[in-house]
């Protein structure tokens, strides 16, 4: 199959050309038959065009989302120009799942928010991102009152966007079975409208190209999503045609894969990070499991106890009956003697 990648971006080593580099560097060379032959495969693939790069690897969506193009891919998502963005000083955030954070946002009509971005897959859960979103909040609350003492607000903290990246995730809307972007804040059943400052952003990057796979990219944010999700030549051609911006961002990394030597020690982080990252969910799911067995065992237990007390209660209320059938016998018999 012909690599149309290659034809917009030359610079795109054949499959050749990189065993040639890797038979080269006897340590290149390890590192990669170390590997999986699947993984072997998906840098291969990516490194010659055959697929598009997977920019929800954190190093290289780092590599990629530079601030003004964050700014301009959290403009068309939030819905308002950025005139600002920077990264606060604060805690940085280990693991495998987030890809941003500490954004301070400054927006053209003066309101401000803070960001972060993460990533999930078919294990998505929405309670750890409420958690970081409350965090996240309170971090804020204390900072803005710090800086402006008497003069702090609680509007000076700005809104708190949580925005969630997923593939291979089940959450569809009843509603509107074709919605791939869910933006969600608090609100009441009786419709009363009250400000709360925090928003989270999720964003079904898989169900998008499905939905849209014979549409074309029709706003800046389906461009973006198509960027971030999207690993399919045929898809990728479609959007440097349609938004040449990302035609640089493309041109950019795959220069950086001509430097063998960072590229494949960026994937190998990746790859390490990843292995880390199942061992810790199958951990935590092989913790829930025993959680779970564990209560189940003491419902069985309670439940065992409670027949058993029900059980001495019909065992008690026979003999009880059985006694008195007894003493009405006994009665009936010494009437019988006495006639």
């Amino acid at each position: 199959m012909k690599n149309r990648l290659k034809d917009y971006f030359p610079s795109i080593w054949t499959a050749e050309e990189w065993n040639e580099k890797m038979q080269e560097n006897q340590n290149l060379q390890e590192i990669f038959e170390s590997w999986q032959s699947g993984v072997q495969k998906e840098f291969l693939d990516f490194c010659t065009g055959v697929q598009g790069i997977d920019f929800l690897q954190g190093a290289f969506f780092r590599l990629a989302m530079k601030r003004e193009r964050l700014s301009a891919f959290l403009s068309s998502l939030l819905g308002k120009k950025i005139r600002r963005l920077y990264r606060e000083e604060g805690e940085e955030i280990p693991g495998y799942a987030c890809l941003d954070s500490n954004l301070y946002l400054e927006f053209e009509d003066g309101e401000n928010a803070v960001a972060e971005i993460w990533k999930t897959g078919a294990e998505f859960s929405s309670l750890p991102y409420a958690c970081r979103s409350s965090r996240a909040l309170v971090s804020q609350w204390e900072k803005k009152q710090k800086k402006l003492g008497k003069k702090f607000r609680n509007r000076s903290i700005g809104k708190v966007c949580m925005i969630v990246l997923f593939e291979d995730c089940p959450i569809k809307s009843e509603t509107d079975p074709e919605a791939y972007v869910h933006r969600g804040k608090i609100c009441f059943d009786t419709d009363i409208s009250l400000e709360f400052l925090q928003e989270y952003y999720l964003l079904n990057l898989d169900f998008c190209q499905d939905i849209r796979r014979e549409k074309s990219i029709q706003t800046e944010l389906e461009g973006w999503m198509t960027f971030l999700g999207c690993r399919q030549p045929e898809k990728i051609v479609q959007l440097i045609k349609t938004y040449p911006y990302f035609k640089g961002i493309y041109q950019e990394l795959y220069g950086i894969c001509r430097d063998s030597e960072k590229i494949l020690e960026m994937f190998e982080a990746e790859v390490k990070s990843r292995e880390e990252n199942l061992d810790k969910r199958t951990m935590e799911e092989m913790e829930e499991t025993i959680d779970k067995l564990t209560r189940q065992h003491e419902e069985d237990r309670n439940s065992l106890e409670t027949l058993r007390k029900e059980n001495r209660q019909k065992e008690e209320q026979i003999t009880r009956q059985y006694q008195e059938a007894i003493r009405r016998i006994e009665e009936l018999e010494k009437m019988i003697e006495h006639v």
